[in-house]
């Protein structure tokens, strides 16, 4: 717990709303895995987040930031100091061809604005459950689409509160990343994003193609946090998880899912370290069969369980 009692209640009495203590990060990632926060603080403005960001640099607290927790595992003794959720950060303007979102904006639901506005480019977004943020940070992609593709500046605050914009060619965009994946003292609030326009029937019409293959390839519904692993260079993942015989195979309420190897299922109550081990068993074995070494594509948060999967 934050030994500075009197940084909590500051926050705590400023925004008792948005604001709370030892709170269970399970209950804000889509593995429904964690332990607490010692301070969780959910900002509903970018001033309010200004503002927070004064308090936690004058005590020197520590901080992390998290969007929608899509792909996020939070280990069992939870988070120190305090951490900053972005999800009500959902302001979304159209401009033309281009639409400016927050970073708490669900991709799904983005994908729905553009195709009420007739705007293609955000079709493979249709089934990520992730932020806008965490979207851009982690260069998310599918069916041969991904942020990088329409991405045209991110707006970030640093830890002074300075805001400042990103063009393209300052992102440094790769498989699954982005020059922002490491600067840990910059907060993503917005971003542009470049559209096409096109028919609206033919925006749907691939947006339900998309829907339909993730419901035939990927286990909808289940508390997971997309896939574990990024796929390398020879091939997909979840290929060589199947091949080496993990289908199925669990640790704890931690499973292998049958319709896609590369997701682990959270089938009750399933522990960081169940999925710690599940992972490692995994690593071990594609690599003993196959020389493939496995590179997490999920980010790692918190205490606890540190001998594993790191």
């Amino acid at each position: 717990m934050v030994r500075d009692d009197n940084f909590s209640q500051k926050i705590k009495c400023l925004y008792p709303g948005d604001t709370f203590l030892m709170e269970p990060l399970s209950d804000h990632v889509t593995w429904k895995i964690g332990g607490p926060a010692d301070v969780l603080h959910m900002p509903s403005s970018v001033p309010h987040l200004k503002n927070v960001l004064e308090i936690i640099v004058e005590k020197e607290v520590p901080l992390t930031i998290i969007g929608r927790g899509s792909n996020l595992l939070v280990l069992d003794k939870g988070v120190r100091g305090l951490v900053v959720k972005l999800s009500r950060l959902k302001d979304i303007r159209v401009e033309g061809n281009e639409i400016l979102a927050s970073a708490g904006v669900s991709l799904p639901y983005l994908s729905r604005i553009a195709l009420e506005n007739s705007l293609s480019g955000l079709e493979f977004a249709v089934g990520i459950p992730a932020g806008t943020a965490g979207a851009v940070i982690n260069n998310a992609g599918a069916h041969g689409g991904s942020m990088q593709d329409i991405v045209k500046d991110v707006t970030v605050m640093d830890l002074s509160g300075e805001i400042r914009i990103l063009d393209y060619q300052d992102l440094a965009f790769g498989y699954r990343q982005s020059s922002l994946k490491n600067r840990k003292n910059y907060i993503v609030l917005k971003a542009r994003l470049g559209l096409q326009k096109d028919h609206r029937h033919r925006i749907r019409d691939k947006m339900e193609r998309y829907m339909e293959h993730r419901r035939q390839t990927q286990p909808l519904g289940a508390a997971t946090a997309g896939c574990v692993f990024s796929n390398p260079k020879e091939g997909a993942a979840g290929y060589f998880i199947e091949r080496a015989g993990f289908k199925g195979h669990r640790i704890g309420d931690a499973k292998v899912s049958t319709r896609h190897a590369n997701f682990i299922i959270n089938t009750g109550n399933a522990k960081a370290r169940d999925v710690l081990i599940l992972m490692d068993k995994i690593k071990r074995k594609v690599h003993e069969n196959f020389g493939i070494i496995l590179e997490n594509e999920i980010q790692i948060l918190g205490q606890g369980s540190e001998d594993f999967g790191r």
